[in-house]
């Protein structure tokens, strides 16, 4: 894939020594060599080559749609603005490209996003890592991290779950697809969610709190992270049980349910931890859990990895890698 012709020899100082308008500016000029399909689906995920930088990158692909740019590119490119270790860095944007995709010339628009080249799925429950209570803080807290600087920014998610979270080389945690995300004082809230993972409220549609959704999916995230598993099952009883409003009505009798339901030991957690699982996922988005309330939980206080203890652990094990 050719982004557009290149104008930079090989030899030119790296761009992590330029500003963040000149690194777009260079990244955008690159020449492209596309190595594979990551992910066919209604936005098709590219990995791709620069010889210039010796350097593989991400490329997102939205495909016009009666001949007009994609809505979800035109959300999606506002966020090249963040910038935060644990979310997904987008370099540079193209709105208009003729590209051969599956044997037709498509007209589309690109993201150019850094490679993070792990599933974060892959390390939480890979056989030798499931029981690690100290990755899964860690991870927890970076997530935690990362969602403070969103919401700082004036930006809500709207779709935290499993499959919205990689991890990169240094180890770090990475929040990405935005392109259903929500900008203060945007009129409408886009996302639908994800069943499972999304706030009652939004399953509703009457979403008006957003930051309060994402802290909803972060809570739902923090159980599959401990646990390996959902919580509940949208719309549907487990063993004849509601969990779901077992866990907003009657939290003893959610966790006895889980012990009864589950092999014995998996669903084992401190008081400390199951407070802030339930502080997260109220039904009340103003009664949820604010993230300094979550950062003062004493579970959330737990030990956590330095960066150079993580990349030691993922080299450790044999894990599934996008190259």
């Amino acid at each position: 894939m050719r982004a557009s012709s290149s104008h930079h020899s090989a030899d030119q100082q790296s761009p992590n020594s330029f500003s963040e308008k000149q690194t777009a500016e260079l990244y955008g000029q690159l020449d492209l060599q596309v190595l594979k399909v990551v992910s066919d689906s209604t936005f098709p995920i590219l990995l791709a080559h620069s010889p210039e930088f010796q350097k593989n990158f991400i490329v997102k692909l939205y495909p016009y749609q009666d001949k007009k740019e994609s809505k979800a590119f035109l959300n999606e490119s506002r966020f090249s603005f963040l910038q935060h270790k644990h979310i997904i860095k987008i370099l540079s944007q193209e709105r208009s490209q003729r590209f051969l995709y599956n044997g037709k010339n498509i007209k589309v628009s690109y993201v150019l996003m850094e490679l993070a080249p792990y599933t974060f799925k892959h390390i939480i429950l890979h056989p030798d890592l499931i029981s690690n209570e100290k990755l899964k803080r860690t991870y927890f807290v970076q997530l935690i991290e990362g969602l403070e600087y969103l919401h700082s920014h004036g930006v809500s998610h709207m779709d935290l779950k499993l499959d919205n979270l990689l991890v990169g080389e240094d180890g770090n945690l990475k929040i990405t697809d935005f392109d259903l995300a929500y900008l203060k004082e945007d009129l409408l809230v886009l996302g639908k969610g994800t069943s499972n993972y999304r706030a009652p409220e939004l399953m509703q549609k009457e979403c008006r709190k957003p930051f309060q959704a994402d802290i909803y999916s972060a809570g739902i995230l923090l159980f599959v992270i401990k646990f390996g598993f959902l919580p509940y099952r949208e719309n549907l009883l487990v063993e004849n049980y509601d969990l779901q409003e077992l866990m907003f009505e009657d939290p003893n009798a959610f966790w006895a349910a889980h012990i009864e339901i589950a092999e014995s030991g998996k669903v084992e957690a401190t008081s400390d931890f199951k407070d802030l699982f339930i502080s997260m996922t109220r039904k009340d988005p103003k009664k949820r859990a604010t993230i300094e309330e979550i950062k003062r939980n004493d579970w959330f206080k737990g030990p956590i990895y330095s960066n150079q203890e993580l990349q030691t652990i993922l080299s450790s094990v044999k894990l599934p890698k996008i190259e």
